[in-house]
């Protein structure tokens, strides 16, 4: 799920002889977001990211005003606040950001295994997801209809609710028979 996904976008990248079928909620690593990038893998980004990660009160400000500009969605707000709000979440945060800076996928190679292996790949996304809309698919399953499967739910990016779980786990037991 989410950044967890970039793990999993890798690992069958670099081992796709181990897999059965490739299984994805929200996963990040579809798309080069800029701001990941840049607070990864520059020295610059870095040390703000660590510094707002210490003291984020000047991008609370920054996203109030953005936000009364109608700059930035009401939902990249509280999606940021759950993460931000509280000390242990943002340490968690710059920690796993940094962590997986290196896992990086390509995504025609994933294209290319997901479909020559074959690969049984399901991907899940919420409607109304903000942060990995269901449009990053895209890359991966063109052409690949017959190993993929897209499902949509009625969210936004916080995919692991009850409401969920009985249709992301009938998804999952059917996946080997994309």
């Amino acid at each position: 799920y989410s950044m967890g996904g970039r793990l999993a976008l890798a690992y069958a990248q670099e081992f796709p002889e181990t897999l059965s079928r490739l299984i994805l909620l929200a996963p990040d690593g579809l798309h080069q977001n800029f701001w990941y990038w840049f607070s990864t893998q520059t020295k610059a980004g870095n040390y703000l990211f660590r510094t707002t990660m210490q003291n984020p009160g000047w991008l609370f400000w920054l996203m109030k005003w953005t936000r009364k500009l109608n700059l930035l969605n009401e939902s990249i707000v509280k999606f940021s606040h759950r993460y931000l709000d509280d000390p242990l979440q943002r340490k968690s945060l710059y920690e796993r950001w940094t962590l997986f800076r290196n896992f990086r996928p390509y995504l025609p190679g994933l294209h290319k295994i997901i479909h020559d292996k074959p690969l049984p790949t399901l991907l899940v996304f919420g409607h109304f997801d903000r942060i990995i809309p269901p449009e990053r698919s895209k890359k991966i399953t063109a052409g690949n209809q017959i190993n993929t499967r897209v499902i949509i739910l009625e969210a936004g990016h916080r995919l692991l609710k009850p409401q969920f779980a009985a249709t992301i786990a009938s998804a999952i037991i059917s996946t080997g028979k994309v």
